[in-house]
């Protein structure tokens, strides 16, 4: 509604929660934001498990306009919380020790999580459609995917066994 009929460019969403069952109703609503142009960016978890066995929604959803993020550590090591997944967990990005904003507070605090990784991911998708505005949703994540720097302790734990590279993107 925001983009189709109040003109608002929203591009991607971030959505760091998670732990649901499938949800039909999710799954569409997930659907309607591809179809609307919009690249739905989750946490993959942080339960350590491995999300191809044991799927974590909303990140496990197969819709090609979700990107499923795990975390790092500063090494660029999958971070040891974090879920993966070989076939649906797709990047990483850091989650360990960021600085982050306290609700309410107005003070600053470290966190770990994919929910601390995936806002990276997020801005580099809004980040690129704004230099690339005639690209489309699949382009944006095509190039996020593409694009990311190989390192070995990331390795085996997702798609593209890559840490998010905003530059390169």
């Amino acid at each position: 509604d925001l983009r189709t009929n109040r003109g608002i460019n929203i591009v991607a969403t971030n959505n760091s929660y998670g732990g649901f069952p499938y949800s039909l109703g999710m799954y569409n609503a997930i659907a309607a934001l591809r179809d609307a142009g919009i690249v739905f960016v989750a946490g993959a978890g942080n339960n350590g498990t491995d999300n191809d066995s044991t799927p974590f929604y909303p990140a496990s959803y197969d819709l090609d306009n979700v990107i499923a993020v795990a975390a790092n550590d500063s090494s660029q090591n999958k971070a040891g919380f974090s879920n993966y997944g070989l076939t649906s967990v797709d990047i990483s990005a850091p989650g360990v020790s960021v600085l982050s904003t306290i609700p309410g507070v107005n003070q600053y605090a470290w966190y770990n999580g994919t929910s601390m990784a995936t806002p990276h991911v997020t801005g580099a998708v809004a980040l690129l459609m704004s230099y690339c505005v005639t690209c489309n949703y699949s382009q944006a994540v095509s190039s996020i995917l593409n694009t990311g720097t190989s390192v070995a302790g990331l390795s085996g734990t997702t798609v593209t066994g890559t840490i998010l590279n905003v530059d390169a993107a």
